[in-house]
């Protein structure tokens, strides 16, 4: 039996004024009030886009991407490896 349904994606949340969630492709959107912004996770971390998030924003959640980059790669294929 084929299933038509989209995969749910998988949302990692860091605090209660941002959230990660994983697509598809392997990259992470990020989400603060009404802030987002894109990373790509290979070859390596690194800004996709944004939009209302200051530099500094940006380069803090770079860095929480990288410092936890094994546990979203770890939810991203136990979700789509299922």
């Amino acid at each position: 039996m084929s299933s038509n349904l989209e995969p749910v994606p998988i949302t990692l949340w860091l605090r209660p004024a941002a959230s990660i969630v994983v697509g598809v492709r392997l990259h992470v959107h990020v989400r603060k009030a009404e802030k987002v912004a894109k990373f790509w996770m290979e070859p390596h971390v690194s800004v996709a886009g944004s939009y209302g998030m200051t530099s500094s924003e940006l380069h803090m959640l770079s860095k929480v991407v990288e410092d936890n980059i094994e546990l979203i790669r770890s939810a991203w294929n136990g979700y789509f490896n299922q």
